[in-house]
């Protein structure tokens, strides 16, 4: 594909698959129900994360502070990744919601891009391109093509929910895949793993000095804006240099390739491991970030073409190419890392995964000397069989985006809206006018992650961020549920909550004898002046089966502290 002719398919298909993205936003935006208005973004967690990063960013420093729990932080994070944008948007006086969808258009358009290069070079003629894309739309998880038999199988929704939830969201990688995780964090994790993969394979490939040093940038620009994907790409890359250089015997050439990236790499990594270091919160905030994960997930979530693409690799079918090899290596290092203990958040490890499988699986049944004898004999069973497994896949998909369409104007969801009411945007507005970056907000579990773009602290306003967030949704619920008095006093002054929001009707109005502060719509706010938030007290102390946790960041923190004890008792003996 010529170089124009990729920048305006790039531009078509990022739009399209932005908007498709959206499609939630779009619903919620061209129709909200009476006394409610747009919110432009899906309402997640993770879009009023970013939003409140995004508006943190006209601060003049260049550190992020933690507003979703409850407690007081020193210094905060360095994410580039929203500064940049935000300080941009901020300069041109642009919401945080719209930067944040520019940004995430622009994006896409990059990560389209990004996959159309790694398909140049990788599947060498336009009829397999067309069956890898084919492959990537039947790469839905295995529960989401259920949907497709819910008329004849009526189960409950929630059922059905599950298939949409991994494709959209726990798999979501901000291009082909997403729906109710719409970020650009997630679309740079996917062009970060697509380039390093592919200026890897051109390295050993064509041997040209400057693949080296492309994909040494993309390693470093990765570690230094989301420091997540860099855990595959270094192996990754590493493992398929030395493969190389075991069959070429250029061991010299490809151990400087693995020098390289491992310095960029480091380079890359050096602001977040100095603020780790300097501020324990941030290494306990991974350690709540970790989870496990296991190789039948990938394969339910993966479906079709990632079962064919293990099951190929059993039966042994060759790779023939050098480039081919690395995709082998590629696609076996990024879905056995995720599954190795301590991983800090795996889901972003495996961005761009699909894109992999599909160009792997292509190559694997194309270079197959019976498979491609079996095509060429019966191709219209070839293709029929095809055909019945993308259409089936378009259909899942397109029930999907329905109902996301139905969701985004819904008061009652079933998985995530795109509206907000226009009580809760004048709470927002009337509270921001008032109150302390300091102060601790509670309010009901479906606003409080709004809040925080105030800004300000906000309780149980983040399933991650917040730390112990299970423990405070259910505080917060027995408090608007109408727990006594005294333990609702208790709550309020142990977190130092300084003001509160509840619904005019809720049975937690009867906690207060003083008149609220403000009355908007149906929703009170109360201030309680003399709270103030407590510092953070330590994941030990919160958590305190959290102790003797393990994740990758206290493996780090723990050889950080027994050099320095090494280094302290080799200073005595001098």
């Amino acid at each position: 594909m010529r170089t124009r002719t990729r920048l305006w398919t790039a531009l078509l298909l990022g739009s399209f698959l932005f908007g498709l993205s959206n499609s939630a936003v779009w619903s919620g935006w061209l129709r909200p129900p009476s006394g409610y208005q747009p919110l432009f973004v899906v309402r997640s967690h993770d879009m009023a994360e970013y939003t409140t990063y995004l508006t943190l960013a006209a601060d003049p420093t260049w550190l992020t502070p933690e507003l979703h729990a409850p407690w007081t932080f020193h210094g905060g994070f360095f994410d580039p990744l929203m500064l940049v944008p935000g300080h941009l948007g901020h300069w041109l006086g642009l919401s945080a919601v719209f930067t944040f969808q520019a940004t995430f258009c622009l994006f896409c358009i990059l990560g389209a891009w990004a996959l159309l290069y790694a398909m140049d070079f990788f599947l060498p003629t336009a009829r397999q391109r067309w069956w890898a894309f084919a492959a990537v739309v039947t790469a839905v998880p295995l529960y989401l093509l259920l949907i497709v038999i819910k008329p004849l199988l009526p189960l409950p929704r929630e059922f059905y929910a599950l298939g949409m939830v991994e494709f959209a969201y726990n798999s979501a990688d901000g291009l082909f895949r997403g729906g109710l995780s719409n970020s650009f964090t997630l679309t740079w994790g996917t062009i970060a793993m697509l380039l390093g993969l592919t200026f890897t394979a051109k390295r050993i490939v064509t041997g040209k000095p400057r693949y080296r040093y492309l994909a040494a940038a993309t390693m470093f620009l990765s570690a230094l804006l989301h420091p997540f994907e860099f855990f595959v790409m270094l192996p990754a890359s590493g493992l398929a240099l030395l493969w190389a250089a075991r069959g070429s015997g250029k061991w010299r050439e490809a151990i400087e390739d693995c020098a390289w990236n491992a310095t960029a790499t480091l380079t890359g990594l050096l602001p977040a491991l100095y603020l780790a270091f300097r501020y324990p919160w941030i290494s306990d905030l991974s350690t709540i970030f970790t989870e496990r994960m296991y190789p039948t997930w990938l394969l339910t979530i993966y479906g079709l073409p990632c079962i064919l693409v293990v099951y190929c690799l059993l039966l042994r079918y060759r790779a023939r190419s050098l480039s081919d090899q690395v995709l082998v290596i590629w696609f076996l290092t990024q879905a056995a890392i995720p599954c190795i203990p301590y991983c800090p958040y795996p889901p972003h490890m495996l961005d761009g995964f699909t894109y992999v499988t599909a160009m792997l699986l292509i190559r694997l049944l194309f270079e197959h000397r019976q498979t491609r004898a079996f095509y060429q004999t019966r191709p219209r069973l070839v293709l029929g069989l095809s055909s019945a497994a993308v259409s089936w896949a378009l259909i899942a998909l397109a029930c999907l985006h329905v109902q996301l369409w139905k969701d985004g104007r819904s008061t009652t969801p079933l998985l995530l809206s795109a509206i907000t009411s226009t009580d809760e945007r004048a709470v927002a507005e009337w509270l921001r006018a008032r109150v302390s970056r300091e102060d601790l907000v509670l309010a009901p579990p479906d606003l409080a992650p709004w809040l925080t773009l105030v800004p300000m602290h906000a309780f149980a306003s983040h399933a991650l961020h917040s730390f112990t967030y299970e423990q405070q949704f259910h505080e917060a619920t027995a408090f608007y549920d109408g727990e006594s008095p005294e333990v609702a006093r208790e709550q309020l002054q142990g977190y130092g909550v300084r003001w509160v929001v509840t619904p005019s009707a809720s049975a937690a109005t009867r906690y207060f004898s003083s008149p609220p502060a403000a009355e908007i719509g149906t929703l009170r706010v109360y201030e309680l002046p003399g709270n103030r938030m407590k510092p953070y007290p330590g994941l030990a102390a919160l958590v305190p089966s959290a102790a003797n946790s393990r994740s990758l960041s206290r493996v780090v923190m723990e050889a950080k502290t027994r050099l320095s004890q090494m280094a302290a008792v080799l200073w005595m003996h001098q």
